[in-house]
């Protein structure tokens, strides 16, 4: 029998999916991969996992496209594209899509100013990632925090965080395609 896979686009439009959560009063012991399994857990991070296959992500600008929400005293939405991955220490190709206005100054040095994500290679690792990757050693716009500030962690415009959720636009087959096998 031989069997082939064939992917038919339905709908132009992909989804977001979650790659990492940290809820209220949490704080993450492995942010590049804890509790894989449950998105729902307090504490959930597939970042590692996604990075493996990470292409699969690109669209034809070689751009990833992410989400990231803020629980701060309110819900900030912020959604953007950048070409390097979040892992990487310099953070390039921002695309801003829908960044809410930022009342710091884009150039006062304290990296509170939000232009994608990075790793975060400063501060012992405070948390995974952060707004500034390596191009400044403070960590506001922290996700996946692994040490508390404050309320939980420096978040957008110069705000506290107590939590966040960043997704990722996918683009692959398994969400926004139906699959069918046929056998021969």
């Amino acid at each position: 029998a031989l069997l082939f896979g064939l992917c038919i686009m339905v709908s132009y439009a992909g989804e977001y999916e979650k790659i990492l959560r940290r809820a209220q009063d949490q704080l993450f012991t492995d942010p590049v991969n804890q509790n894989p399994t449950n998105p729902a857990a307090g504490l959930f991070s597939i970042i590692g996992q996604v990075g493996t296959n990470k292409e699969l992500y690109q669209d034809s600008n070689g751009k990833y496209q992410f989400k990231l929400v803020f629980h701060q005293n309110s819900v900030v939405v912020l959604e953007w594209k950048q070409s390097s991955w979040l892992t990487d220490p310099y953070i390039t190709g921002f695309e801003a899509i829908n960044i809410p206005t930022q009342t710091v100054p884009a150039n006062d040095g304290s990296g509170r100013y939000f232009t994608g994500l990075g790793l975060n290679v400063h501060l012992c690792g405070w948390s995974l990632l952060d707004g500034t990757g390596a191009n400044n050693n403070n960590w506001w716009n922290a996700v996946g925090v692994k040490t508390r500030w404050g309320i939980g962690g420096p978040g957008f415009n110069g705000q506290q965080s107590y939590g966040e959720d960043l997704f990722i636009y996918d683009r692959t087959c398994t969400n926004d395609h139906v699959k069918f096998n046929i056998n021969f």
